[in-house]
């Protein structure tokens, strides 16, 4: 995670935040906890699914998921191989910290949905400001 510039890393956090609810999450260890829940529960309908290409792909999610948050993204530069690496849970409340007012930070606090309300409406406010200066 520590070679990954932001966008990548905002791309993954996107992917994993469909799977995850991290409203309130406000340590490392809150995220890990959040991770391991969805893996138990994608178990879960790894165990009850009927078609096979279900169980392929509710079990690649949760390889996915379980070496995201325990290793992180292996690097791929040489320098760094055999080196320890960020996982996901540090670096997003690493991001959240120097961030604050990203859409990291505001879905670890409101939740997904409501980051996504906030940042909608402040871009309506600044769409406005910006037409008010035009006239």
């Amino acid at each position: 995670m520590d070679t990954l510039t932001a966008r990548e890393f905002m791309g993954i956090f996107d992917r994993m935040t469909e799977y995850l609810d991290l409203e309130g999450c406000k340590t490392k260890e809150d995220i890990e906890w959040e991770i391991l829940n969805s893996i138990a529960i994608m178990k879960r309908g790894v165990r009850k699914a009927k078609k096979e290409s279900t169980k392929r792909r509710w079990n690649r999610m949760v390889q996915l998921m379980y070496v995201l948050g325990k290793d992180g993204v292996p690097s791929k530069s040489k320098e760094l191989r055999g080196k320890p690496r960020v996982s996901f849970a540090r670096r997003a409340i690493q991001y959240a910290e120097i961030h604050p007012r990203s859409r990291l930070a505001l879905t670890l606090k409101y939740g997904k949905d409501k980051a996504k309300k906030i940042l909608r409406k402040r871009l309506l406010k600044r769409l406005r400001t910006i037409a008010r200066k035009k006239k």
